[in-house]
């Protein structure tokens, strides 16, 4: 019986540190894709300027909401569909692919814009990303708007 425990205790510990990589990953490539250059000037700002709050529709792709992703110096906020309806949310992203490796990612997501307003309008992007080191870089890319 305790060599089951020692067992479950090790393999539990020896898996912990992946399991906290692999978030940190998750983490740096959804900062690749909320931080690219073709979506920014498509990002709502507040009446004086400054950022407004950005929000990942959590459908298709969903991020645990402890995730800590920053623009603007504001946290990226993970809402519901249904959250996106009543709140009459006016852009946020929609992740379709989030395919994650050792050291390669591959992503597919829309970012809405001016959906309460017109033109209405979204940005389709595919990524693709390779880690070195500690990094993770953006190999390909495209966004193409619709």
């Amino acid at each position: 019986m305790k060599k089951i425990i020692l067992f479950t205790l090790l393999v539990f510990g020896c898996s912990l540190p992946m399991l906290a990589q692999s978030q940190n990953d998750y983490a740096a490539v959804l900062q690749k894709c909320i931080d690219l250059k073709a979506l920014q000037t498509y990002y709502p700002q507040q009446p004086n300027g400054s950022p407004a709050q950005l929000y990942v529709m959590q459908h298709g792709i969903s991020f645990p909401e402890t995730t800590n992703i920053l623009k603007g110096g504001k946290k990226v906020a993970f809402v519901s569909k249904a959250d996106i309806k009543e709140n009459k949310i006016n852009a946020y992203f929609l992740f379709w692919t989030f395919n994650l490796t050792a050291n390669k990612a591959t992503v597919a997501y829309s970012y809405y814009y001016n959906k309460q307003t017109a033109p209405e309008g979204a940005m389709v992007v595919n990524l693709e990303l390779e880690k070195t080191g500690n990094t993770w870089e953006i190999k390909k890319s495209t966004a193409e708007k619709r």
